[in-house]
């Protein structure tokens, strides 16, 4: 009948509507499941990939941080972005994602983290493994010390300062600090020449050469 014509053409036009595959976002086919032919099922509970598309124009690190580190992390934190294969480039990076709920890995918690990059390395390929160091916390034109200055002498922490031809313990009260150098608030000045080894309190010492052989003097 006209009807059940009618309707066989309804439905091979929504079968036709159905077959077409629109991409959520642009980005380049980085591989296709299927050959020209086979039968690929549909529906919310099929869950094969067909497309695989990447956008390297949008590129996020996905990795995990343990438990004691999760409380410290928060969205749009700053983060410095290195990857193995790029040797020698960083790129700057924001906290996306942090999971709420953590998951065992090799019998310890982690939990997820995802950082997407400003501005991908135009070599950064979909993959590739990197690390991710997120900034707590900075300041600029503050005083530091190198890390290895610092001591702790009757529960108190300072650096040794050469003042007049002697090592002297100085307390000193930090602030925040890095793998490398730690912030100055207050107990020394700046032009201050601190000792790196350590030397008995009042005893006659020469500073510590720092890089290039000169004395490690204090700075911003």
């Amino acid at each position: 009948s006209v009807d059940n014509a009618n309707n066989t053409v309804t439905t091979a036009r929504q079968n036709l509507d159905n077959a077409i595959l629109t991409a959520p976002s642009a980005g380049i086919v980085a591989a296709v499941a299927n050959q020209i032919g086979e039968f690929v099922a549909g529906g919310g509970n099929n869950n094969s990939v067909f497309i695989t598309l990447t956008n390297t124009t949008s590129m996020v690190l996905h990795g995990t941080v343990g438990e004691a580190d999760i409380a410290k992390l928060k969205i749009a934190q700053v983060a410095n972005v290195t990857v193995d294969a790029l040797t020698g480039q960083r790129m700057t990076g924001r906290v996306t994602s942090l999971d709420p709920v953590a998951t065992i890995s090799q019998g310890v918690p982690v939990y997820g983290i995802d950082v997407a990059i400003d501005i991908p390395s135009s070599s950064l390929k979909a993959g590739m493994s990197g690390t991710a160091s997120v900034i707590l916390a900075s300041k600029q034109g503050v005083l530091t010390v190198p890390n290895t200055t610092i001591r702790t002498v009757n529960g108190q922490r300072g650096v040794q300062v050469l003042k007049d031809g002697e090592v002297v313990d100085t307390p000193v009260q930090f602030g925040i600090a890095n793998d490398t150098v730690t912030e100055v608030v207050s107990g020394l000045a700046e032009g201050d020449v601190v000792v790196i080894p350590q030397a008995r309190a009042g005893a006659s010492a020469q500073p510590n050469r720092g890089p290039g052989g000169g004395p490690v003097f204090i700075g911003r």
